[in-house]
């Protein structure tokens, strides 16, 4: 996976979100709106002050953290970004980080609003 292809990714992967939550939407539906009210607002910002202050130790440490709550929820675009900025962190790459953490921040967003509305399980 290169950190450069993420539009060709799904976002969503229905049916290994509802593997992981043992086929119940009810359950994917907590854990998603749970990641959007706590998760989304924790990890951020902690990853735009690292960036912002070339802290590769904070990036990767919440780009891996914002990487667990995705892949628990079928975020398979969103998961892979922040991968990607998880190893630039570990790299001290920061035009790559630069780079992916605008991106994350703009799908993060997307993620956001469609989970709210629920036209991610539509």
């Amino acid at each position: 996976m290169s950190c450069r292809d993420f539009e060709n990714l799904p976002r969503f992967d229905q049916q290994e979100a509802l593997e992981r939550c043992m086929d119940s939407l009810d359950f994917l539906q907590e854990l998603a709106d749970v990641f959007v009210s706590e998760s989304l607002p924790m990890y951020l910002p902690r990853i735009q002050e690292g960036v912002d202050n070339r802290d590769f130790d904070k990036v990767a440490g919440n780009a891996h953290g914002l990487k667990g709550g995705c892949s628990s929820i079928g975020l398979t675009r969103l998961r892979e970004m922040s991968y990607c900025l998880e190893k630039a962190g570990k790299d001290k790459d920061l035009q790559t980080m630069e780079r992916v953490v605008a991106e994350l921040t703009q799908e993060a967003q997307k993620v956001e609003q469609l989970i709210t509305s629920r036209e991610l399980w539509r």
